[in-house]
């Protein structure tokens, strides 16, 4: 599967690189109708059409980069910890994306995928096909998170093209969206099997108990901004991808970037974990193997949003209940 990605991504590369060469070639090809027409204006023309596709490499280039880096900091956690907080966050992304490496020790699936050498690929196309000197020079990559299943990947670069007498020099801020969809989730190491980013299409008033058992046995994802406050026990938050990375739900709390999912029996069983013995446990990702021995065993349905006919999910246990509304909401005996 991993060389599949990675021949993939090779391939999409090799397509751009290729349509970069066909737009400079067409454009020096064009034969003036004018003779007055001067042969500088199609050398300006040709060379704004290669700066325009530059950039779109760069751009596809990042998230490309930014992807395979995500998928090894999620594999350090496995190996390692998780990271302390965003700061450390952002400087692994950072070290990744530039340099393949993680304090200082080279991760072998970012060989060849860093920002960096994809860019010298064009740098060197560029000199040896077009006879364009080019250089480009990053000064900075991060990462932000401002969608539940979305993040966006920033860089900030210079670009200089030395086209025999025509000479640019650019600086150029650049961000592209890399969707987490196919990630590890990092929590999910310490329930002990593998589970990936799916963001669940099934709507939440198409919710029932057929669609629910394929929520969960699929590990799919429901974006909730749902906390739970249970006297005696504590106060569980659900986590944003940051604060999955993190395994802190204070990073990047926010409403509208936190999300959930249910822990699947059926995949516990599979990989030979054996289900607790105590009824009293919530399935719900975040507040997994956490034991609930001073309450009683009465459950109470919580909206995950505010708003009628949406997700419900179970407090304590592992049911939910996406179709509960108005004088159905309930105090529910769930034991």
């Amino acid at each position: 599967m991993e060389l599949n990605r990675k021949a993939i991504l090779f391939t999409f590369l090799s397509v751009m690189i290729a349509a970069l060469l066909s737009a400079m070639y067409s454009t020096y090809q064009i034969t003036p109708l004018d003779e007055n027409i001067e042969l500088e204006k199609i050398k300006v023309t040709a060379t704004n059409k290669y700066l325009i596709n530059v950039i779109s490499y760069a751009d596809n280039s990042l998230k490309i980069a930014s992807y395979i880096a995500l998928q090894e900091m999620i594999e350090y956690i496995h190996e390692d910890d998780f990271f302390s907080d965003e700061e450390e966050v952002n400087k692994t992304f950072k070290e990744l994306v530039m340099n393949g490496t993680i304090n200082d020790v080279e991760r072998e699936n970012m060989k060849n995928l860093t920002i960096n050498v994809l860019m010298d690929r064009i740098k060197n196309v560029s000199q040896d096909k077009l006879n364009i000197n080019m250089s480009f020079n990053i000064s900075d990559v991060w990462i932000d998170q401002r969608l539940p299943f979305t993040l966006s990947a920033y860089m900030n670069f210079s670009l200089i093209v030395n086209n025999q007498d025509l000479f640019w020099n650019i600086t150029n801020a650049t961000s592209t969206r890399v969707v987490i969809e196919g990630l590890k989730d990092p929590i999910y190491f310490n329930i002990g099997y593998n589970s990936t980013f799916k963001e669940t299409k099934i709507l939440p008033r198409k919710f029932n108990s057929t669609t629910f058992e394929m929520f969960v046995n699929n590990s799919e994802y429901i974006a909730s901004p749902h906390k739970i406050n249970i006297s005696g026990v504590g106060y569980f938050k659900p986590l944003s991808f940051f604060g999955r990375l993190t395994n802190d739900p204070s990073v990047k709390n926010i409403s509208t970037l936190t999300i959930l999912s249910i822990v699947s029996p059926e995949k516990l069983v599979a990989k030979g974990i054996p289900l607790s013995e105590h009824n009293n446990e919530s399935y719900v990702d975040f507040m997994f193997d956490i034991e609930f021995y001073y309450i009683s065993c009465d459950s109470i349905l919580k909206r995950v949003v505010n708003n009628t006919n949406q997700a419900f999910v179970d407090k304590h246990h592992l049911q939910l209940d996406f179709n509960l509304t108005g004088p159905q909401v309930n105090k529910t005996y769930t034991c």
